[in-house]
């Protein structure tokens, strides 16, 4: 669902951009309705993806970092939308930055889909030491 969920979201930069362009508010609530959808798809399987991939002792630290990662994203997307539509408030800029969004969103579409869901070959070590249920 972590994939969908990206999906999601990038769908929704593309719906920001029709509804600002054409400045309809209809399709500007679809995106927002899009933008949940994808980031309760998202969310869950990916922190859960983050659980799974650390040691317990580790998973304070790397907890800190997605959520860090997140902000920091949070922040920048911003500054970069803010940039690209200049001040201009027409709905044409407005557009044009959501566009951007929409390239930047399919990166992490892209992101997702390189995620491995399993560690059953973390190591070479790993892979050669023997079950402790095998008898």
């Amino acid at each position: 669902t972590a994939i969908g969920g990206t999906i999601a979201l990038a769908a929704s930069m593309g719906v920001f951009a029709l509804g600002a362009v054409l400045e309809n508010v209809v399709l500007i609530g679809i995106a927002l309705l899009c933008q949940g959808i994808g980031n309760g798809m998202a969310r869950p399987p990916l922190g859960a993806l983050l659980s799974n991939s650390v040691d317990d002792d580790d998973l304070g630290i790397a907890s800190a970092a997605q959520r860090m990662s997140r902000l920091g994203g949070n922040s920048v997307g911003s500054a970069v939308l803010t940039a690209v539509y200049g001040g201009c408030e027409t709905a044409t800029m407005f557009g044009l930055a959501y566009l951007a969004a929409l390239v930047l969103a399919a990166l992490g579409v892209a992101a997702t889909f390189a995620l491995r869901t399993d560690r059953s070959a973390d190591t070479p070590a790993e892979q050669a030491a023997p079950s402790a249920t095998a008898s």
